[in-house]
């Protein structure tokens, strides 16, 4: 499962980055919890169950 993990990751999300890229920890465990539960993986690691909710930005 970690190997997907990883490989999904760098398909949706490094892969977007050029020359300099910065990403901050809440970015990515975020992205980790979405790609998770989008499997119906409802057992989380610890760090995921713990991100607090999104705020709107409106």
């Amino acid at each position: 499962m970690l190997a997907d993990l990883r490989e999904d990751f760098c398909d949706d999300v490094l892969s977007q980055f050029y020359d300099r890229w910065r990403l901050r920890r809440g970015a990515v465990l975020r992205w980790a919890r979405t790609w998770y539960l989008q499997r119906g993986i409802d057992e989380l690691p610890a760090v995921l169950r713990e991100l607090p909710p999104l705020q709107s930005q409106s």
